[in-house]
């Protein structure tokens, strides 16, 4: 199994099974292989993401994107953030509070910058994060820019 989602920039996922366990899935888990199919044009996005991901420029991306998370997740955790640990480009910052969670992200969303506040009941209560998402063409600078907007808003609301 796998997704299409985080690895990929799309969306769905897929199982590839035997044929027996294909068939017991059909048969066992009709709620699921009843729902809506994903569109073609999602699928063809995955098809050419999968055929960018196996060339030199894949790899080139893949670099860039690595470099990109593990500034971001330094920075932030030099600043005195708690960054749980990862190498991935998902990056939560962990606030605790719900309420200060929400306050912080609409806080950065005025500054331009957009991070998705989770809270209860998607984690446990009093782990509430904001979720960071980098890409690999994302400029250093603009990495940068933002890690300073994250820890003027920090210290604005205390978090840090």
């Amino acid at each position: 199994m796998g997704t299409f989602g985080k690895a990929l920039g799309s969306f769905g996922a897929y199982a590839a099974v035997s044929a027996e366990l294909r068939d017991l899935f059909i048969n066992r888990a009709r709620s699921f292989i009843f729902s809506t199919a994903l569109p073609p044009a999602v699928l063809a996005a995955s098809l050419a993401a999968v055929e960018l991901v196996q060339t030199p420029e894949g790899d080139t991306l893949r670099e860039q994107l690595y470099a990109n998370s593990r500034f971001f997740r330094d920075s932030l955790a030099d600043a005195g953030f708690k960054i749980p640990e990862g190498s991935t480009q998902i990056v939560p910052i962990v606030i605790g509070s719900a309420v200060t969670t929400m306050q912080f992200s609409d806080a950065l969303l005025t500054e331009g910058l957009f991070a998705q506040g989770i809270r209860p009941p998607t984690v446990p209560a009093g782990t509430s994060r904001l979720r960071f998402t980098l890409m690999a063409t994302h400029a250093h600078a603009d990495v940068a820019a933002a890690v300073e907007r994250i820890c003027q808003v920090g210290r604005r609301l205390g978090v840090v």
